[in-house]
């Protein structure tokens, strides 16, 4: 016999000698002032020890406020009592992992509770705990006369859902006898008792997904708007046309429909250099800390000269009326202190005033292109429709969510996930504002969405699939997603323009080293598409056949030709700590990601 048959054999015997549960009998009376006598006796066939903690029972906090006066017995014997509180339930260990020999051992429980709601009883007879399947069970349940009018639901499952597997025979108004069979393992019973029609129940796994998909959905709003906007556009072919009457400050506010990013001004600054309007220097004047500092980040292995330089941009006299009314402002921002603009300037001060006046110059790229005809009205305006339109979609839910969290686990289980909610809200702001490193998002962000899919994925191999309500989950995702197509950005205009930027966006990065060499040597110059080549982020690429064209280096550039390479991504990376620093009020920079 080979050795994988003989671990196949092995493997196959921990599922042919599995333990079982071969009867569960419970009995319950429950009294008139909420105290509830339970009296279990389990017939448990211990095969394979498929507990190797020992044997638990689990009682949850929510609906009992106490429990008392507990016996049990092993095979006929008094046990001693094993007894505590874990997080959210009472437990009692019924029996030890030492004790555990295979074959049939009888346990009998016997335990006294205290129910915090007198009104709507609700117990739990059999457990989710038991790592075992149960092949019987009976509950006999006996009601006190003030009961005798509730209606009696029973769920069963992992996760609790109303059932029709349980049978429940009504011998008397106040006497019922449940039986459930073959359930399967970690798979419970509960009952509840309602003096009238209850709201309908949700199990945690459920309330879990409902969170999820709602924190989820409000993602799903901001990329669907960002990336959706409106009509689709296809884009095939190729262009290497540079749009007319658009510099690139505007063309990336059609693409993209944000304020400015270091990226998009680092790109302007070079259209204003090929325009020569201003001239880009190496300068060495970061000190031995900061150089000491940036010496031990990933980023020396891309850019080495960052660490022992520093850029500045030196202003040309020129008359600006040629310029488009926003790189006139641009240029006047970058020299409104003085005829330099150090790209490394770590000053609070300076930092505040440059955003503020970031905040002046996306304002007039935005009235720029609604003049001309490219926008329908202010993205930001559209945005804030999208989004309080989606969330009056979404009031509903959020609201049954709330009111089922409460049901299911009070006050303490509602304000769990209304903070829950907060905080992941609040990171996700921090993350969109660039408050917040990337990485630091991500560490955040990823167990969360880690936890929550484990018990989506638990819930649902638990045949919760077929329980599940998902048309409630998807009622208010899909209008929201629809509604994004009836919130258009752009005219038609503008809708052509975007076309024809995506399609030089395409020869720029689609563009192999033969196009790329017939373009130069056709144009005899990269200045006019420089700005969009660093905006598409391929300079690197774009550069290195140049020199092929022209040994000669740029006029308004003062460095070394291997610096050259590297141009835009110091310039970007400059700017970033620039604008950022004062959101660290005083922090070294460098340390954002």
């Amino acid at each position: 016999m080979s050795l994988k048959t003989i671990f196949l054999l092995i493997f196959l015997s921990l599922f042919l000698y599995a333990d079982s549960i071969e009867s569960y009998k419970i009995n319950s009376m429950i009294k008139k002032d909420g105290t509830v006598f339970q009296t279990e006796n389990i017939v448990y066939s211990i095969q394979n020890q498929n507990s190797p903690y020992g044997i638990y029972r689990f009682i949850p906090l929510n609906d009992f406020a106490a429990l008392k006066d507990i016996t049990l017995l092993i095979d006929g014997k008094k046990e001693s009592i094993e007894r505590g509180k874990g997080r959210g339930y009472f437990y009692i260990r019924i029996a030890h992992a030492k004790t555990l020999k295979n074959g049939l051992h009888y346990f009998e429980l016997r335990y006294k509770l205290t129910l915090k709601d007198r009104e709507h009883i609700v117990i739990f007879p059999i457990g989710t705990e038991f790592k075992a399947p149960i092949k019987h069970s009976s509950i006999d349940i006996t009601l006190s006369h003030k009961f005798k009018d509730s209606k009696i639901y029973v769920y069963t499952g992992h996760a609790n859902h109303l059932t029709h597997q349980a049978k429940i025979e009504k011998i008397s108004s106040t006497k019922y006898l449940i039986k459930v069979d073959n359930l399967k393992a970690n798979n419970g019973v509960t009952v509840s008792f309602y003096p009238k029609d209850p709201p309908i129940f949700i199990s945690k796994n459920q309330l879990y997904t409902y969170w999820f998909v709602s924190i989820f959905s409000f993602v799903l709003i901001f990329y669907w708007y960002k990336f959706k906007r409106g009509r689709k556009i296809v884009v095939d072919d190729l262009s290497y046309d540079v749009p007319k009457g658009l510099d690139i400050l505007e063309s990336s506010l059609l693409i993209d429909l944000t304020p400015n990013s270091h990226t998009t001004l680092a790109s302007a600054i070079l259209e204003l250099a090929t325009k020569g309007y201003l001239e880009i220097k190496i300068t060495k004047n970061i000190n031995n800390n900061q150089a000491q500092y940036f010496s031990i980040t990933p980023l020396k292995k891309l850019v080495d000269y960052i660490f022992k330089a520093n850029m500045e941009i030196h202003k040309i006299k020129k008359d600006t009326s040629k310029l488009s009314e926003s790189l006139q402002l641009l240029y006047e921002i970058l020299f409104r202190e003085s005829d330099i603009f150090v790209v490394r300037k770590m000053d609070l001060k300076f930092s505040r005033n440059f955003r503020k006046s970031l905040k002046e110059l996306y304002e007039k790229m935005v009235d720029s292109c609604i003049d001309k005809g490219l926008f329908t009205q202010r993205p930001k305006k559209l945005k804030f429709q999208f989004i309080s339109l989606s969330l009056l979609i979404q009031m509903p839910f959020i609201i049954y969510m709330a009111y089922q969290t409460y049901i299911l686990g009070g006050l303490e289980a509602l304000m769990n996930g209304v903070v829950f909610f907060a905080i992941f809200s609040f990171v996700f702001y921090m993350s969109f504002r660039m408050i917040m490193t990337k990485n630091i998002f991500i560490i955040i962000f990823i167990p969360v969405l880690l936890y929550f899919t484990f018990n989506i994925l638990q819930a649902m191999l638990d045949d919760v699939l077929f329980y599940y309500p998902f048309p409630l989950v998807l009622l208010p995702i899909i209008p929201t997603l629809l509604l994004a197509n009836y919130i258009e950005v752009y005219t038609n205009k503008g809708f052509e323009t975007v076309k024809e930027l995506l399609k030089l966006k395409n020869f720029i990065i689609h563009s192999n080293a033969s196009q790329i060499y017939s373009y130069l040597k056709k144009s005899q110059s990269i200045d006019t598409i420089l700005p969009y080549i660093a905006y598409f982020d391929d300079f690197d690429r774009w550069i290195e056949y140049y020199p092929n064209i022209d040994e000669t280096q740029f006029a308004w550039y003062d460095g070394k030709k291997d610096q050259l390479k590297y141009l835009h991504k110091t310039l970007a990376n400059g700017l970033r700590e620039t604008i950022r620093y004062g959101t660290y009020h005083g922090v070294p920079y460098g340390v954002v990601n």
